[in-house]
């Protein structure tokens, strides 16, 4: 079928909207490769483990490795693991996903061939570990110890793992269970303890403080497992280089057990769960989940549990189809690593009160908000809808039991990481996307408008009594410009979810609220920096500098940070000259490009930080998306790669692999909103899964950036801007044209 279509420059022109080819089937687990983006040196250090996981299940069962050059640098290992390393001390059931901070690393299990006094200790431990040896795929991790040719498998299940050890046989195996085991910077509780029982089964309960979790005392950990065959002797330490052959428990924070095998056992299986509720949960999670079937089951069950996860996006065509499909399944996996179920099987969850309670849904944990809000979560909402759905009546469930909205929330309690108030924004982005099953977003609304209107208890804004009576944050306090940015993006959020649920006299405060960004705005600098209290802007220190009036970022990170209002941002900066925009955002990008790829952060645009996300999708926004294509294709291509170096810097919990998958689609979520900046996709078809049906985009002859779309069409329709709504992309056909 042709039709004449008017494009976005106000052309007209004949177009085939006639339906597309089916493309061939594959399967998207194919591609995924673990083992991408495990690298990286200074501020492109990305944080994250290969281990096996389930979907948001509550374990990423990995190695926790060292150099044996540098040991084990805390900025180096956040997730326990570096692609450079050449030594692994064993395998721990918890690790962050691409965090930038050290934490978790609990229950760790070690096999080896026979026993040595040594063992005690990781790094005495510690086997010779090469690339080679290691194979990773979604729900399994593998390796072979370089000394002594031990086979270990482990995959994963919800709460808990199946690992199969291969000896070589002629020895007498062991595996050792070392709670005094910790990542670099991470503290053991003396109240820790494990028992080895008789007929091969290991109990017992951990508690780590890491850089996050020792804000509320550590993450309790239960645990339950069961060894295949049963020992034939144990052995246990209180504390290292002191073993004791023949006991069977240890308590303390160096405390540690062995199991010990006939000589000649070749193949020894470990079962185990964990709970943070108590051991009775642990229990009931290895049963449920564990307690029957071999390795192979269980590793089909959670490749089937990945598949699922997977086949939400499928693409085809553009450059080079094979690399760009190892990003982007691998990025789609990497989104399902965090946040985690924390309820056990029996649906009891420890709140952020520290009280046990009971969740008929998936109670999830591990919201890394401030970086989660601007991609996954968008992400979720559109191709994921339980999961999201999962996370806002988690967190509407947290602040009914802790007393707040949470930013970061951890395991069972309240860290205050990071600033703002993302939990607002993904709230509020939620109800406005038509997901309303099953929490109450008036309860909700009510603790977002309380957390905007002043102090709340035990989590809320900083310097809100400023925020409120002055209309921004002080230059006095540090970080004031970020704090204004991130509450006047909550609070347009939140007065765009009170409008929809008919409050119009707390959307109205929150809207007014939302336009106090351009108080730190100063028009002699053109920039964004500190305020003082007496209305007064503090002294500038240039765009590059790096002061206190900013978190984790500098003027130039901070120019552009209100994505909701491009009107309002052009307004401020340029008087209205949407040109004039276009000029200094143009050159902007050409800056960029001539800034070198090392390993310091970037000063005008560095990818791995939060704050500048939505930059290469104003152009869209403004209305210039040829300015967007540029700026996205550029990214794509200096950015990301399926190497061990494949992210800039930390993932924050699948944040930038959601940027990919965004980029590779050619959208790009408007957090807090139902809007998407359109760009053009790097493929040249894809097919989504969403709630409304499949949504099906084209882009031949344009795909990967060759050239900015002329025209772009929805169902048929040429749009008429670079930006759609959520509701239109449900189930449509999205058409982009040379």
């Amino acid at each position: 079928m042709i039709a004449i279509l008017a494009g976005l420059g106000g052309c007209t022109r004949e177009v085939d909207v006639g339906a597309s080819p089916v493309w061939e089937d594959y399967d998207p687990l194919d591609s995924v490769d673990p083992r991408i983006a495990t690298g990286g040196d200074g501020a492109q250090v990305t944080g994250l483990n290969p281990g096996a996981a389930w979907p948001l299940g509550q374990v990423l069962v990995g190695p926790d490795t060292r150099s044996s050059v540098l040991g084990q640098l805390s900025f180096m290992h956040y997730g326990g693991y570096h692609a450079a390393d050449d030594l692994v001390d064993g395998f721990s059931h918890t690790h962050g996903s691409g965090m930038g901070i050290v934490d978790y690393g609990a229950v760790h299990v070690m096999p080896r061939a026979a026993w040595s006094d040594g063992y005690t200790t990781g790094i005495g431990r510690a086997a010779p570990l090469a690339d080679a040896d290691e194979e990773a795929s979604a729900g399994l991790y593998g390796v072979v110890l370089g000394d002594d040719g031990t086979r270990v498998e482990i995959t994963a299940s919800a709460h808990g793992a199946h690992h199969r050890y291969t000896f070589t046989g002629g020895t007498e195996p062991v595996v050792l269970f070392d709670l005094g085991h910790a990542l670099p910077g991470v503290e053991i509780g003396d109240d820790s303890e494990v028992e080895l029982l008789p007929d091969g089964r290991v109990v017992g309960y951990q508690r780590v403080s890491g850089g996050y979790s020792g804000r509320f005392g550590g993450i309790r950990t239960w645990f339950a497992g069961q060894l295949e065959p049963a020992p034939i002797a144990t052995g246990a330490w209180d504390e290292p280089g002191l073993p004791v052959p023949g006991a069977s428990a240890a308590a303390g924070a160096t405390a540690g057990v062995w199991a010990a095998f006939p000589a000649g056992t070749t193949a020894v299986e470990l079962r185990l769960a964990i709970s943070v509720v108590d051991g009775a949960g642990a229990a009931r999670n290895l049963q449920e989940e564990l307690g029957s079937g071999s390795f192979d089951d269980h590793l089909a069950g959670a490749r089937s549990a990945w598949g699922d996860w997977l086949a939400g996006a499928k693409i085809w065509g553009g450059p080079d189809e094979a690399t760009t499909r190892r990003i982007f399944h691998t990025a789609h996996y990497r989104t399902g690593l965090m946040p985690r179920q924390y309820g056990d099987v029996d649906g009891r969850y420890r709140g952020l009160d520290g009280e046990v309670h009971d969740a008929a849904f998936r109670y999830v944990s591990d919201l890394s908000l401030w970086d989660t809000y601007r991609t996954t979560h968008p992400w979720y909402a559109l191709v994921h809808p339980d999961a999201q759905l999962d996370a806002v009546r988690s967190l509407v469930r947290m602040a009914e039991d802790g007393g707040s909205l949470p930013r970061w929330p951890m395991a069972h309690g309240y860290t205050g990481g990071m600033l703002g108030s993302p939990a607002s924004i993904v709230l509020a982005e939620t109800a406005l996307k038509g997901l309303r099953d099953g929490w109450d977003a008036e309860v909700a609304l009510d603790f977002v408008v309380a957390q905007s209107d002043g102090p709340t208890f035990p989590i809320g804004r900083d310097h809100v009594e400023d925020w409120v009576s002055l209309g921004w944050v002080p230059a006095e306090h540090g970080g004031s410009v970020s704090e204004v940015v991130e509450y006047a993006w909550a609070d347009a959020a939140g007065a765009a979810f009170a409008t929809a649920l008919g409050r119009s006299a707390e959307a109205e405060r929150l809207e007014a609220r939302s336009r106090q960004w351009r108080a730190v705005f100063d028009p002699a600098v053109g920039f964004a920096h500190g305020r003082n209290r007496d209305g007064t802007f503090a002294p500038f220190e240039g765009p590059e500098s790096w002061t206190e009036d900013y978190v984790e970022g500098n003027a130039w990170h901070y120019l552009w940070q209100s994505p909701y209002d491009v009107p309002g941002l052009i307004d401020v900066h340029h008087g209205g000259d949407a040109a004039a925009f276009a000029e200094r955002y143009a050159a902007y990008w050409d800056a960029v490009a001539l800034e070198p790829d090392d390993q310091l952060p970037d000063d005008r645009y560095w990818h791995g930080n939060e704050p500048v996300m939505h930059y290469a999708w104003l152009g869209a926004l403004a209305g210039y998306p040829e300015l967007t294509v540029d700026a996205v294709d550029w990214v794509v291509h200096h950015r990301y790669s399926d190497t061990t170096e494949g992210l800039d810097g930390n993932d924050d919990a699948g944040t930038l692999s959601a940027w990919y998958l965004w980029a590779a689609l050619g959208l790009y979520p408007v957090a807090g909103t139902d809007r998407y900046a359109l760009a053009v996709p790097q493929v040249e078809h894809a097919e989504v899964v969403t709630e409304g049906g499949l949504l099906r985009i084209d882009a031949p002859g344009v795909a990967g950036g060759a050239a900015a779309p002329s025209v772009v069409l929805l169902g048929g329709d040429a749009l008429p801007d670079a930006t759609l709504t959520h509701s239109q992309l449900l189930g449509a056909t999205l058409r982009f044209e040379p």
